[in-house]
């Protein structure tokens, strides 16, 4: 198909509100995430804002009515149950910081980290969703470029103040362009919920690449977690 009967874009104020909604809670939630690693405990924290996939799965449905299939709510289960064993695993008592935490700040900053990292990703969709005329690769463009360029003039000062006052080291990087437009493209084909549990395969990477590389020994509970991982995203690819 040539670029000239290639539909474009066209937003409208629907459009323009998820972006702004994804861009917004995005941030947020990124700061809330660093502020977590300001706590002695943070690593509770961390592992409540892995919770993620399960609050994108519920958003998606409130907001999209994107309906998980019991397959696919299973698969979400067992890789987020994956994930905070990983990110527990340097904890004395593991079952008793997945059972009690909750009730810590670090848990429940997580946890907020996690639902407002789950709206940004369906605000996200939703947005692509506004350009149902277009294919999938255009269609991403919209919410990617608008994201830029709503998020930084807007947004971006106050991020960066939380950023400098809670990161540890005061810094931050920027993800690849080319991994965003890929994460924006399955998010327009697929539900949200099961794009995120698909992404977690990034932990399955960083943990071969500790353990080979660094020579770090695992423990048992991280590898439970990479196991329970591996068996969720492996469900999440053959969805029923």
């Amino acid at each position: 198909m040539s670029s000239a009967s290639t539909p474009s874009p066209e937003p409208n104020v629907a459009f323009l509100a998820w972006v702004v909604l994804g861009s917004a809670t995005q941030i947020l939630a990124t700061a809330f995430l660093i502020h977590i690693l300001s706590f002695r405990n943070f690593a509770v924290g961390v592992a409540y804002s892995k919770t993620e996939v399960i609050q994108a799965a519920a958003f998606g449905l409130v907001f999209l009515g994107d309906a998980v299939t019991p397959w696919g709510a299973a698969a979400i289960a067992i890789g987020t149950l994956g994930v905070m064993l990983i990110s527990l695993n340097r904890a004395q008592h593991v079952l008793r910081e997945l059972l009690t935490g909750w009730t810590e700040r670090p848990a429940l900053i997580g946890l907020a980290s996690g639902g407002l990292f789950g709206i940004a990703a369906v605000a996200f969709r939703a947005a692509a969703r506004r350009c149902s005329s277009c294919p999938p690769a255009i269609r991403c463009s919209g919410p990617i470029c608008c994201r830029r360029r709503c998020s930084r003039p807007i947004f971006t000062c106050a991020s960066q103040t939380s950023l400098a006052k809670w990161s540890p080291r005061g810094g931050f990087r920027r993800s690849p362009a080319c991994s965003a437009a890929l994460w924006f493209m399955a998010m327009t084909i697929q539900l949200v919920a099961y794009v995120r549990t698909l992404d977690l395969i990034e932990l399955v990477f960083t943990f071969a690449f500790s353990w080979f590389w660094f020579k770090e020994r695992p423990r048992l509970t991280e590898l439970i977690g990479i196991a329970l991982l591996l068996v969720g995203i492996g469900m999440a690819l053959n969805l029923r």
